[in-house]
């Protein structure tokens, strides 16, 4: 083999180990991204179910001794449980 066709020979087996490593490292750091957006999606999605449920009314009925201590939340309406007997009904 001539010199021309040993250097060849060389260059081309460092050009496909340099390949290698590059797709190598390529792989991992696609992996790697996958992990993290399945990650992301876990994240959303549970803050999505957060924000669906603070998004949903509640409705609380407080007992008198509770409205003292929520003076501050203004009443939407009231209901009348019983003859003598007030209720404010919150949204949440």
């Amino acid at each position: 083999m001539s010199r021309v066709q040993k250097l060849r020979v060389f260059v081309s087996q460092r050009m496909n180990a340099a390949v290698e490593e590059i797709l190598t490292a390529f792989e991992n750091i696609i992996a790697k991204y996958e992990e993290e957006a399945a990650l992301c999606r876990e994240v959303i999605s549970r803050q999505h179910a957060l924000l669906c449920a603070l998004n949903q009314p509640h409705i609380i009925t407080a007992q008198p001794h509770v409205l003292e201590l929520m003076a501050h939340v203004s009443p939407i309406c009231w209901l009348s449980q019983t003859d003598t007997e007030l209720f404010p009904l919150f949204y949440v």
